[in-house]
């Protein structure tokens, strides 16, 4: 987001035997980036609702609608209660990364004005017995230089995404008069 700014001056000038003269006068435009607004990170999830043992699918996408290369680009995701992540399923701008963990972190390729990243991951349902629904959330971490102030580090967060949890859980109990 980029937010013009421009001043003007009105002002009245006292000429020698001439009087007041009116005028005005306005500044050049400065433009500042808004870099969070300028971000874009988006979660989404396959489902909206889900059961114990099964798996959803998300995907976090990040996009540079701003004028500044970030670089040393890092995500994160600590799964709520009751989540887990499926080894092996996170993938990077659609190449599997197996070595890679989503708790931990890791960091991503640097993000040119203009270019998306797209990180794919599995949540497993795990022990929902509590639950009536799960939120999940990532972190997004970069750094931009800018001309005027060195290095600025950022970190923001993706809109939470819900998954309803649906708990089953039957006795069965037979008896005889």
């Amino acid at each position: 987001m980029l937010i013009p700014n421009q001043s003007n001056v009105t002002y009245n000038a006292v000429v020698p035997n001439e009087g007041t003269i009116p005028g005005s006068l306005a500044s050049n435009t400065v433009n500042t980036e808004i870099l969070s607004y300028a971000i874009s990170k988006t979660l989404s999830c396959d489902k909206t609702w889900v059961r114990e043992g099964e798996t959803a699918h998300n995907t976090v996408t990040v996009t540079n609608n701003s004028a500044a290369k970030l670089v040393y680009t890092f995500i994160s995701n600590l799964p709520p209660e009751g989540i887990s992540y499926v080894a092996g399923s996170i993938k990077v701008n659609g190449v599997s990364q197996p070595s890679k963990d989503m708790i931990a972190g890791f960091y991503l390729p640097d993000l040119n004005p203009g270019e998306t990243l797209t990180i794919e991951y599995d949540l497993k349902v795990d022990a929902p017995a509590t639950l009536d629904k799960v939120t999940d959330v990532s972190e997004f971490q970069y750094t931009v230089n800018v001309p005027t102030g060195g290095t600025v580090s950022y970190r923001e967060y993706t809109e939470p995404v819900t998954l309803n949890v649906i708990v089953a859980k039957l006795n069965a109990v037979k008896s005889v008069d």
